[in-house]
């Protein structure tokens, strides 16, 4: 009885110590199926393919575990917003969306809505409404056979 109880108590923290070992604490965000992928594409930005997105984040860089410095940084280097000014949106099940701004000449502010996910631990741009409010416009993620474009 002893020996059974030893075997079961040791199989256990084999176990559990497994789990602690390969899975994240929070879990980070789901990566999308391989049908999500060939429908929609994986992101915008930084990243537009599931392996390059991944292989950048397990790099570890801070910035891309923190979706505003996403944001921020994709409003000022594929947008071209001086100093944007991102919302302070908290994410919801590895989603959110912050609007954008940019003073610009004149005075006149700019704004975009920018979707974001979160897969593993990094974020991602994902899609978004460009400032000129056209409603029909977005940014998105278009795939065609051996090309990929932006509209």
């Amino acid at each position: 009885m002893m020996k059974r109880a030893f075997i079961l108590l040791t199989a256990l923290l084999v176990v559990v110590g497994a789990a602690l070992i390969w899975l994240p604490l929070d879990g980070g965000g789901p990566v999308p199926s391989a049908t999500s992928l060939a429908t929609y594409g994986f992101a915008v930005w930084p990243e537009d393919t599931l392996e390059e997105g991944m292989a950048a984040c397990r790099r570890g860089e801070a910035w891309r575990r923190d979706p505003q410095e996403i944001a921020r940084r994709f409003a000022t280097a594929v947008l071209q917003y001086p100093e944007p000014e991102v919302g302070d949106n908290k994410p919801v099940d590895n989603h959110v969306r912050y609007l954008i701004n940019s003073l610009r000449m004149g005075g006149l502010s700019l704004g975009s809505v920018l979707d974001l996910r979160r897969y593993g631990d990094c974020w991602f741009v994902v899609g978004g409404i460009p400032r000129e409010g056209d409603l029909g416009a977005t940014i998105a993620f278009v795939q065609r056979p051996r090309a990929r474009a932006y509209c």
